[in-house]
């Protein structure tokens, strides 16, 4: 079994928006997990709060997948406010 990787990246400060975006590596089966584990543990103790905007994964241009294990990575991304 491997482990799944997802990290708090950055947070995108512009005027009216602000995104937290996490980098996630692993299988359909663990994106699940990775989600949980930004929203009920990191969202909690990091002085943000959701904003209502819609939360969702991005692949951009370069995201790796592998066809004979599953693995793939992404960046979840999370729009926030200030508590």
């Amino acid at each position: 079994m491997h482990r799944v990787l997802a990290h708090i990246d950055k947070q995108l400060d512009q005027p009216l928006d602000l995104e937290t975006l996490a980098s996630f590596k692993g299988t359909v089966a663990d994106i699940e997990a990775a989600w949980i584990a930004m929203l009920r543990d990191w969202l909690p103790s990091s002085g943000l709060q959701l904003d209502g905007r819609v939360m969702f994964e991005y692949y951009p241009e370069g995201s790796s997948y592998d066809p004979a294990t599953g693995i793939f990575d992404c960046k979840l991304c999370v729009p926030v406010v200030p508590l």
